[in-house]
């Protein structure tokens, strides 16, 4: 594994319009170079339940759980996510708890996260990111 997808990048599969050359990196690094979090499934789990649309959970349950293997969020990544919750508050820099764990997942597995919002994850400090909307 080499990348850990971010929500905004997981989502790419499903969405009315979505970013195509994020959907080309997933293509080209193949599924045993990519992972995700299971916070990171959550997350869009939750999306689904509020959208309520039946089209939406086919797409996720056809096209993106049998393409992504997820990450468990275990004591590691939750001792890893406290450090980097209180270096941001400390900072005054917040970022979405969310967001916080998927970084703490890619830490403690060693992983780039590939996102299209790089302004979630651009100021954790010692995180590895890449853009994938370019």
């Amino acid at each position: 594994m080499k990348y850990l997808l971010d929500t905004s990048v997981c989502l790419q599969p499903i969405k009315r319009r979505p970013v195509l050359a994020a959907l080309e990196r997933w293509d080209t690094q193949g599924l045993d170079a990519l992972a995700t979090s299971a916070a990171c499934l959550a997350e869009i789990e939750w999306g689904l339940y509020k959208l309520a649309s039946e089209r939406r959970w086919l797409g996720y349950r056809r096209d993106i759980l049998p393409s992504v293997r997820a990450l468990s969020v275990d004591s590691n990544v939750w001792s890893k996510w406290a450090v980097l919750k209180a270096r941001q508050d400390a900072l005054g820099l917040p970022v979405d708890d969310i967001d916080l764990v998927i970084a703490a997942t890619a830490l403690c597995n060693d992983l780039i996260v590939a996102t299209l919002n790089v302004r979630h994850f651009a100021q954790i400090e010692g995180l590895c990111w890449e853009d994938w909307s370019c």
